[in-house]
């Protein structure tokens, strides 16, 4: 691997020094900017509007809630260790999720097919003659889906509704449409965008997901999100040019799993898919059509947290997001005087890159704070690869490309941005004194 010239001897101390600085001064100082950011503005708009839409729909619960955990690094709290909230994911420092788990009622089969996008499924009925025995009867399609657009759909009219009556001028909802599907976002005191999304808890692991992982990690099971993704839209798109094609058959099979208590109580029927399954060819029948249409996304963060928890993985991570921050991101103000973060290097992306690195040096002493040069070099190096390969597989479906409806072009950009950054971190171990 490339090193600094001056990185044998007292060269690799001093980068040490300088990464220790950053770390303090600038990575720690984002954390508190965005922990501030969350407990002074966020939560107390995003609970006010929860609480008006449960009033609306008792179903939709809100599950927020304000957590202890010490062996837990989480970006809203604001030191390593701290309180954090469940379920609120950063995705930039004005950009934020919310996972909103709705009760499940009613037994349903995971469907992972053919007809699926990788790194997603459908949820099916298992008796059609439970219909009426399941919390969300209207959003079960004549086929028996329980249709993730229909609850997005409506929880995005109650979002709406909410802001209505709330009657207030610092939370107004960002209209807009993605993937077919009116959306609607949150904008809070005008710089703040907050997207809640209705989610599913799974309290098993997916067979399409990998099986080389920790049974720690496999026990926490994973969400099911209603949220679409590209390789969704892209499926619809090629359905919509093909739809006088006939379905390919295909042989399921299906096995039980007993799930751990307050958990969803899913049936799983897997079909076993080649690894190209996303470049398909199409030709599927409205059935399947709208099995894509209806179908849920696979979220793997609460895995993610637990991978990342040992040694200087977090702090690996979250130097790694201040650096696409401050030197990989194309910031550009909106009609709406909102900031927008254009890159295509998602959070998401680079923690795909990190388990991959993790994956690569699996000994523990590869991540002892000594390491964290060297770790973060290989990172970028990986992230560099990605991004002139046109391919970043996710890490626990890598069927799934992250990279998917990005163009060349946006990629190409990024590249050279990320090269410039990686090329300044490996030839100067000063470098963190100006980055």
């Amino acid at each position: 691997m490339l090193a600094p010239p001056d990185a044998i001897g007292g060269g690799h101390s001093h980068m040490l020094h300088q990464l220790d600085k950053f770390l303090t001064y600038t990575v720690y100082e984002r954390k508190r900017t965005i922990s501030d950011a969350i407990n002074n503005d966020i939560i107390g708009a995003v609970h006010a509007v929860l609480q008006e839409i449960e009033a609306m729909e008792p179903r939709f619960i809100p599950s927020l809630q304000f957590k202890n955990a010490p062996n837990r690094h989480d970006e809203s709290s604001s030191f390593p260790g701290g309180p954090y909230y469940s379920g609120l994911e950063v995705l930039s420092p004005t950009e934020f999720q919310v996972l909103l788990h709705l009760n499940q009622m009613g037994i349903f089969t995971l469907l992972d097919t053919e007809a699926v996008a990788p790194g997603n499924a459908i949820l099916k009925l298992s008796d059609g003659r439970k219909r009426s025995m399941s919390l969300w009867v209207e959003f079960i399609t004549a086929s028996g889906y329980l249709s993730a657009r229909k609850i997005r759909t409506r929880f995005n009219a109650l979002i709406k509704q909410a802001c209505l009556n709330l009657n207030t001028s610092e939370i107004i909802v960002l209209d807009g449409e993605e993937n077919g599907v009116e959306e609607a976002r949150l904008q809070i005191h005008g710089k703040y965008v907050v997207n809640i999304i209705p989610a599913f808890r799974c309290g098993i692991w997916p067979r399409s997901a990998r099986e080389a992982i920790a049974a720690n990690v496999k026990a926490v099971g994973f969400d099911l999100v209603s949220k679409e993704g590209p390789v969704i839209r892209d499926q619809k798109n090629e359905w919509a040019k093909h739809c006088s094609s006939s379905a390919a058959g295909s042989t399921n099979f299906s096995t039980s799993y007993a799930t751990p208590a307050g958990t969803s109580d899913f049936t799983h029927v897997f079909h076993a898919f080649p690894n190209n399954r996303h470049q398909q060819q199409p030709g599927l029948d409205s059935s399947v059509s709208a099995s894509i249409q209806d179908a849920w996304t696979m979220s793997f963060s609460q895995a993610e947290e637990i991978m990342l928890r040992p040694g200087c993985r977090r702090q690996c991570l979250s130097i790694l997001k201040t650096l696409r921050d401050r030197h990989l991101v194309t910031s550009t103000e909106t009609d709406a005087k909102t900031v927008k973060h254009d890159t295509v290097i998602t959070v998401r992306v680079l923690t795909a890159v990190l388990l991959n690195e993790c994956e690569k040096h699996p000994k523990e002493q590869d991540w002892q704070p000594a390491a964290l040069g060297q770790r973060l070099s290989g990172t970028l190096i990986q992230l560099m690869a990605c991004l002139q390969s046109r391919q970043c597989p996710d890490y626990f479906v890598p069927a799934l490309d992250l990279f998917q409806g990005e163009t060349p072009e946006q990629l190409e950009h990024a590249a050279r941005k990320c090269w410039k950054l990686t090329r300044e971190i490996l030839t100067n171990s000063a470098c963190f004194q100006t980055l």
